[in-house]
């Protein structure tokens, strides 16, 4: 991708990353996290980088996806968490990921983007959108297409 974005600082697994978002409110920690949800498949979860204080004598962090920070960077942070997903399945290019929002609006907010940029991100990931079947209230599955509204995203490096 070649947006504008943060500089990010990652473990050496490339499975999370860290940067600063600057902007209206000032400097705001962001992380990203893979975790593996099964055999090949890893959820993105991404938010600011909350302290929860020092427990057992280690600090311990978590990342909470439901704060709204409105720091008026919104592109340049997605485009970001964007850049960790190359650089992610550069390492590993058989690992599939999966994201949501953590509110609708999220949700529609990471469609718009993958349907602003789908051309780009299409020569490097197949990307699937993922619906509910209102009869059988199971998750289906299938290629992205502009305009459908979706519950979460799977990516998979070409």
């Amino acid at each position: 991708m070649h947006l504008p974005h943060y500089p990010t600082e990652s473990s050496a697994q490339l499975d999370y990353f860290e940067f600063i978002s600057h902007g209206r409110k000032g400097p705001i920690r962001k992380s990203i996290r893979y975790q593996a949800l099964r055999e090949g498949m890893y959820n993105l979860s991404f938010g600011e980088k909350i302290d929860r204080g020092v427990n057992f004598g280690r600090r311990r962090f978590s990342i909470d996806d439901n704060i709204v920070s409105d720091n008026g960077d919104r592109d340049m942070v997605l485009a970001t968490v964007g850049i960790t997903l190359y650089k992610f399945t550069d390492e590993y290019p058989d690992r599939r990921v999966y994201f949501a929002g953590s509110s609708p609006a999220r949700t529609r907010l990471y469609r718009m983007a993958i349907s602003r940029y789908i051309e780009e991100l299409s020569e490097n990931f197949y990307i699937f959108g993922l619906i509910e079947d209102p009869l059988t209230e199971k998750r289906i599955t299938h290629s992205f297409c502009k305009g459908e509204d979706y519950i979460g995203f799977i990516v998979h490096r070409k």
